[in-house]
């Protein structure tokens, strides 16, 4: 850090400060999707926001390793910021739940990547999660999508859609056709970036087999409703193929019976960074955004990676895009319902004993703790963060009560004050 006086109010790129009335709202929306969690049996859990690199890198997958902050412990040990909760969480059930069948919990922190920062995610950033361990099969991926999707329009977001591909799906195309292992990590890598003209070019360069040329470039454009699950029939080739469309077509019939199909599509050209990914895998799309709102997927093999052989499946959703998303379809509620300021331009004792009865009412109250005098209300106007400012200069047992929503003005008696504010 130099001498200039700007190093000394500046914060490091990719970093912000969020400012209370987002707070406020975020923290509204965070209480929505907490009580949607709770409901379904799931418990929060807190985890450490550093560990040991070696740990947070388990099949996170090379793109993930290089993003992390890393940095030394006194002992010379590497550690890491969490760069996701997915992987603290499988160490957890792995060392201290090993012995309990099913595991439902939840979680909302904050995460550290260092990627170039973006509309809705920098450098550190906000995630709320659950993770259902213990249950495998199209039932308990089912009830993690359903959860996903309650805990969304319980947000108030609206017009959104969940997109569910099959990692193990295109994966068995590719081992099908014979190619080696080395070439189909490639193919994968460029099908999580989205570019099928490099898989195009690697196919052309490996001089593949045309029939499974035609496969491999068709599948990633897979993408409807139900009758998409039909269409992949024709790309079966093994047993591990068809048991892998069987759990999408089973997926189905259960989201048909929470009533919830028609929040989503299937898109067999979705893939993603994380190498612990095992079976369905999906994201959240919402209207006039370049960004998913959350994703997650199965991760049947993670946990035995810390010693334990659980089956498992999850998701994530970033609460700063979530908040965006919210904002711009303007179903974000104003958090200042209950908010009070209380002045007086001569009596900050009666503004005191105001204030106190007030807050036994349940109304959240600010004060202010000198004579103070304005006309027009300008203070609370301007800044939005009230509902009602009350001057209590009038008479005796009264009070004039300002409407900042209304712009109105009244006069009440202190015992009829609660009654006066709706």
């Amino acid at each position: 850090m130099g001498n200039n006086k700007k190093d000394f109010v500046s914060i490091p790129r990719g970093l912000r400060d969020i400012m209370p009335t987002e707070v406020e709202e975020r923290r509204y929306v965070e209480t929505k999707l907490r009580r949607i969690f709770e409901s379904w049996g799931y418990r929060e859990i807190i985890t450490p926001t550093f560990e040991f690199f070696d740990n947070l890198a388990i099949e996170t997958g090379k793109m993930m390793k290089d993003e992390m902050f890393k940095f030394l412990d006194c002992d010379g040990s590497l550690l890491a910021l969490r760069p996701e909760m997915t992987t603290p969480i499988a160490r957890v059930v792995s060392q201290r739940m090993k012995s309990t069948d099913f595991s439902r919990l939840y979680y909302s922190t904050n995460v550290f990547r260092e990627e170039p920062p973006q509309r809705g995610q920098q450098r550190e950033f906000y995630q709320m999660g659950l993770e259902f361990i213990g249950s495998k099969g199209a039932a308990a991926d089912a009830e993690v999508i359903a959860v996903l999707i309650e805990s969304l329009r319980a947000a108030g977001l609206k017009d959104f859609r969940v997109g569910i591909g099959q990692a193990d799906f295109f994966r068995g195309v590719l081992e099908e056709s014979n190619i080696s292992k080395e070439l189909i990590k490639e193919i994968q890598t460029l099908l999580v970036e989205k570019d099928l003209v490099g898989i195009e070019r690697l196919i052309v360069e490996n001089s593949i087999l045309s029939k499974d040329k035609s496969k491999i470039m068709e599948i990633p454009l897979l993408r409807g409703r139900e009758n998409v699950l039909e269409k992949a029939k024709s790309y079966i080739g093994s047993a591990c193929s068809r048991k892998v469309l069987k759990n999408l077509f089973d997926l189905y019939e259960f989201l048909k019976s929470y009533g919830l199909e028609e929040f989503v599509i299937f898109d067999f050209g979705i893939a993603k960074h994380f190498d612990y990914y095992t079976g369905i895998v999906f994201e959240v799309y919402a209207p006039n955004l370049g960004f998913l709102v959350g994703a997650g997927g199965r991760y049947d093999g993670l946990l035995s990676e810390f010693g334990v052989n659980k089956p498992a499946c999850g998701f994530a959703l970033g609460l700063e895009r979530l908040h965006i998303c919210l904002a711009e379809q303007g179903a974000l509620k104003k958090q200042n319902s209950k908010r009070v300021l209380v002045c007086s331009t001569k009596d900050v004792k009666r503004v005191l004993a105001t204030a106190k009865m007030l807050r036994d009412m349940d109304f959240c109250v600010e004060t202010i703790l000198e004579p103070y005098s304005f006309d027009k209300y300008d203070f609370a106007t301007n800044e939005g963060e009230f509902r009602w400012v009350i001057n209590v200069d009038k008479v005796p047992e009264s009070v004039e009560i300002f409407d900042v929503e209304t712009n109105l003005k009244k006069t009440s008696s202190l015992s009829m004050i609660k009654e006066k504010l709706k």
